[in-house]
């Protein structure tokens, strides 16, 4: 029951757009991320079908190709489960099926754990209410459907609870754990590592503060959590094989210079963004300089009157042992997704913060600091339910109180935040293509690389060609990124010697066609007709053939 609320709940808020059009409107903000993870709907099927390596697609940045696992874009739990709705209806509708699934799976889960902590059924509701529809989720389903990915972080926590009860035999964890590591890791690496980081202090926080008795019960937890993820690790190692050699090929300064881009802000918890509703224009000049301008990296917003909960239950509550916990995680977390340096107001404070000294070390390079908040903020829902859930006077404006600060996170449904229209034209939509595009033969399409859509006019043809561009890691290959003309194909700043530059690009890539959107063709057409060649124009783009010589 609760969990057809929790769906229908998502339907109106994300799927609303794509619910009546699902195969041209995406529960997304549109071009750009989403579109990456449509390409990987449609690639996993086309390799096992036709017996490639998965891991490493060679028709984008061909011939080089690129490691899928390196960016989070594989998503292989949802696509290889997603296989017969791509093939029947289309990469864009598996992806929105997902996105709405999403929500509701993280509310359900919550809710479980909730439930078995509070035994109260609204309590836990509401708990649910608040990890699976704050805004973290509503941020990341802009275009994160591995950071939306988190529903399994309660799941893990009711089971350590079952098992530290003495509810579940050994085994029966262990092999639950394993699931759970292993489905994880599929669906997002980097949430996972972040939720062991969590889950491990977590745990230390728990011995620490707990009597003798339980603290055996935890220690002998510990060997049986390490076995379960030793199974899923044998079960996920070609996947973990292909990561762990993503990560040895990086670019440790471009991942670097990435993962600083987005540095939590201090004031996220308290001040609404533009992805939500009630409020967000109110501290706009605010707000909008938080993590650089990208909405979807500052989900931390949780607002005053749930973190006034939060506060009045480490009151009234501080003698458990749970709120230790809880309190402890919910720091830790919010402290490290500062990221390096404190942010206030979107202003650099010259401040050390730790993750500045956790962000060198190996792995942890890859990880953006402000994901953290997933696993603040399920300790803030659970928290939220066992304040509801306590006895005591005045139950009536506690649940008031509650509604509130719930209400406070509704998503900003003015936007088109979630009923993005991804660039798609018909060339590619139909068969259009099949007229001008010869199967296997190698395409630059403009605007390039993570700047247009490339990546989903691929996936519309069945990747019946290759393309010399993609966008699967914010790192490049390195053949092209030393390329003398990348930096202006990733700029898109034509110049008077871009024709030249250009018609040496084709050549060195043995390009035999070039489509531009004919919506955003910036200066390309100029370019293209200094080489003397001429457009067709159709289906909403201008396709070039490029001649052998």
């Amino acid at each position: 029951m609760a969990f057809l609320g929790y769906l229908a709940l998502s339907v109106v808020l994300f799927g609303h757009g794509a619910l009546f059009h699902p195969n041209s409107v995406c529960a997304c903000a549109g071009d750009g991320d989403p579109t990456s993870f449509m390409w990987s709907f449609d690639w996993w099927p086309h390799a096992i079908f036709h017996g490639l390596n998965p891991f490493v697609p060679h028709v984008i940045w061909a011939p080089e190709g690129a490691n899928l696992t390196q960016g989070g874009f594989a998503l292989p739990a949802a696509t290889l489960l997603m296989i017969p709705v791509t093939v029947v209806a289309g990469p864009m509708v598996s992806y929105n099926i997902v996105s709405v699934l999403l929500p509701a799976l993280a509310a359900w889960f919550a809710y479980r754990l909730c439930d078995y902590m509070t035994g109260n059924f609204g309590a836990a509701f509401v708990g649910g209410l608040v990890f699976g529809f704050g805004t973290y989720m509503s941020a990341h389903l802009l275009g994160h459907l591995n950071l939306a990915s988190v529903f399994l972080a309660p799941a893990a926590v009711l089971l350590v609870h079952q098992r530290l009860e003495g509810e579940i035999s050994q085994r029966r964890f262990v092999v639950l754990m394993a699931v759970v590591f292993g489905v994880q890791v599929l669906l997002s690496a980097e949430m996972l590592l972040i939720g062991l980081l969590v889950g491990g202090f977590a745990l230390l926080v728990a011995y620490a503060v707990s009597d003798a008795e339980r603290r055996g019960r935890i220690a002998r937890l510990v060997p049986a959590a390490l076995a379960g993820g030793g199974l899923a690790m044998l079960v996920t190692s070609p996947f973990l094989y292909w990561t762990i050699h993503g990560l040895g090929d990086a670019d440790s300064n471009a991942w670097k210079t990435f993962t600083d881009l987005y540095p939590g802000d201090a004031l996220n918890p308290l001040l609404p963004t533009e992805v939500t509703w009630i409020g967000h224009s109110w501290f706009k000049d605010t707000t909008s300089k938080f993590t650089n301008f990208t909405p979807s990296e500052a989900g931390a917003y949780v607002g005053p009157v749930l973190l006034g909960i939060v506060v009045a239950f480490a009151i009234t509550q501080w003698r458990r042992a749970a709120t230790k916990v809880l309190l402890a995680v919910i720091v830790v977390c919010y402290v490290l997704s500062l990221g390096t340096e404190l942010h206030v107001g979107g202003d650099a404070k010259g401040v050390w913060m730790p993750w500045a000294a956790l962000h060198p070390l190996p792995v942890l390079d890859h990880v953006i600091s402000t994901r953290f908040w997933a696993y603040a903020l399920l300790s803030i829902a659970i928290a939220v339910a066992l304040w509801l859930a306590a006895p005591g006077p005045r139950q009536g404006l506690r649940w008031a109180v509650a509604a509130i600060g719930v209400l406070l996170l509704i998503p900003n449904l003015s936007s088109d935040f979630w009923d993005g229209r991804p660039t798609d034209p018909a060339f590619f939509r139909t068969d259009a293509y099949k007229e001008h595009i010869r199967k296997g033969e190698r395409v630059l399409a403009l605007p390039y690389a993570r700047y247009g859509s490339s990546m989903l006019w691929q996936a519309r043809t069945g990747m019946d060609f290759d393309l010399v561009e993609g966008y699967v890691s914010p790192e490049f290959p390195p053949d092209y990124r030393h390329d003398p003309f990348f930096g202006t194909l990733i700029s898109g700043r034509v110049g008077k010697d871009s024709p030249a530059g250009l018609r040496d690009f084709l050549t060195r890539r043995k390009v035999t066609a070039v489509v531009i959107d004919a919506s955003n063709p910036a200066g390309w057409p100029f370019v293209l007709g200094a080489l003397g060649l001429k457009p067709v124009k159709t289906g909403g783009v201008l396709f070039y053939r490029v001649p052998a010589a």
